[in-house]
């Protein structure tokens, strides 16, 4: 989890307090002025609206959210198969259905035919949270 905090250049007061693991949206793309609510100074945010930014800026925003989806998804994957993989588990464990006996080093088919809906779900539910923010950002003009 990435936290980040922002105080004003010229009082010192806290302005800007976020948490999270896609903070790179928040630290690049805004408003680049912003006004201190304690003592009214304006002071640079470091930020560019969308618009402004360049074509590398916004390539680089994009690999990083797509390097951010390809973490994202096989985390989110590797939980998905994890607990599939333990009900799987309990289930045979319990007598509610029989497994093929496996040969010694070979895998177990149904642990494998597991994985790849679990990459898919991942993935998929990454990926459309990453769109959401970059479309958000877009639309709102930031």
């Amino acid at each position: 989890m990435i936290y980040t905090t922002t105080r004003c250049p010229h009082c010192d007061q806290l302005v800007e307090q976020s948490a999270g693991y896609d903070d790179d949206l928040n630290r690049r793309i805004g408003p680049p002025i912003a006004s201190c609510p304690s003592c009214g100074n304006s002071y640079q945010t470091g930020r560019k609206y969308w618009a402004q930014m360049t074509a590398a800026e916004k390539r680089k925003i994009y690999t990083l959210q797509i390097f951010g989806c390809a973490i994202g998804g096989l985390k989110v994957a590797l939980i998905i198969w994890m607990v599939c993989a333990g009900l799987c588990h309990l289930m045979v464990e319990n007598g509610m259905f029989k497994r093929p006996a496996v040969p010694s080093g070979e895998n177990d088919p149904i642990l494998v035919a597991l994985a790849v809906p679990s990459l898919l779900i991942g993935y998929a539910y990454v990926i459309h949270n990453r769109l959401t923010a970059l479309k958000s950002c877009k639309l709102l003009g930031l």
